[in-house]
């Protein structure tokens, strides 16, 4: 049965378009989706919910950011793989402005970053 969407904000798929990792632990994880207001991560081992983590993201473009995301939820990955599914919510700090940070990462999903091949981006296709 499909899950009911819950979320405020909508989430984009990242595909490619940003990399995310753990700062503290040693554990990968694959950034599955990304929207305004948080994020999911796919992992070998469940997050409890509630846990604040420091994760590091880094565009295709080469920007790198560091953002704090607290767990929602935490299931098993419906495929039957011995993978969960973690959804975060982002965090605001007091050492970094939290929300231009989200924005940059939410233009390199849309695509409206540079990148190393495209210096104008997808500006260049909208006529910007």
């Amino acid at each position: 049965m499909p899950r009911k969407e819950r979320r405020r904000a909508p989430r984009l798929q990242v595909l490619d378009q940003i990399e995310g990792r753990l700062v503290s632990l040693p554990l990968q994880v694959t950034l599955r989706d990304m929207g305004p207001l948080g994020f999911s991560v796919e992992s070998a081992l469940p997050f409890s919910p509630g846990a604040s983590r420091l994760f590091l993201f880094t565009t295709a473009g080469g920007i790198q950011i560091m953002i704090e995301g607290a767990a929602v939820y935490s299931r098993p990955d419906d495929d039957g793989d011995a993978r969960y599914i973690t959804g975060f919510k982002f965090v605001a700090s007091r050492l970094t402005d939290t929300s231009a940070d989200i924005s940059v990462l939410m233009d390199a999903i849309s695509g409206l970053t540079e990148s190393p091949d495209d210096p104008l981006g997808d500006q260049s296709e909208l006529g910007v």
